[in-house]
């Protein structure tokens, strides 16, 4: 065997070794992890936490796990997460209009932590007439 063979199946060897380990560590990347995600839900206006608020996380548009909220506004919610993949979290409570907020993760977070503010309902009523458009907006 000549020196250049020797040395094309070395370089082949080593170029061999690094694609393995990359294609490997990728593969361990895409696998599912699991992670804890804290979710801090409270009142826009007055920043209290609420209770019992209903908190769902979606990917692709359907809802893949959900939880409520404790007295204190907060949930913590385990799921199974592949890195780089979009979720949703939203929050809803009765009297208050939805919140949501994107989440995404590039590297397995130690700790990860969403707040979301809930605005209270305010009902009102909307008048259209010919040359002008009222509101009448109440308050609870």
């Amino acid at each position: 065997m000549s020196q250049f063979s020797r040395s094309a199946a070395l370089l082949l060897c080593l170029l061999g070794c690094n694609v393995w380990k990359a294609v490997t560590k990728t593969l361990r990347e895409q696998r599912a992890q699991e992670v804890t995600l804290k979710v801090h839900v409270s009142d826009s206006s007055t920043h209290q936490p609420l209770g019992k608020a209903f908190i769902e996380i979606f990917t692709n548009q359907t809802s893949f796990t959900s939880g409520y909220s404790e007295a204190d506004g907060v949930a913590f919610i385990t799921f199974s997460y592949t890195l780089g993949v979009q979720l949703l979290i939203a929050a809803t409570k009765s009297g208050y209009v939805p919140n949501s907020s994107p989440w995404l993760a590039t590297k397995l977070p130690l700790f990860s932590s969403v707040s979301l503010l809930l605005h209270p309902e305010r009902s009102a009523t909307l008048m259209v007439y010919e040359d002008i458009v009222q509101i009448v907006s109440g308050f609870q």
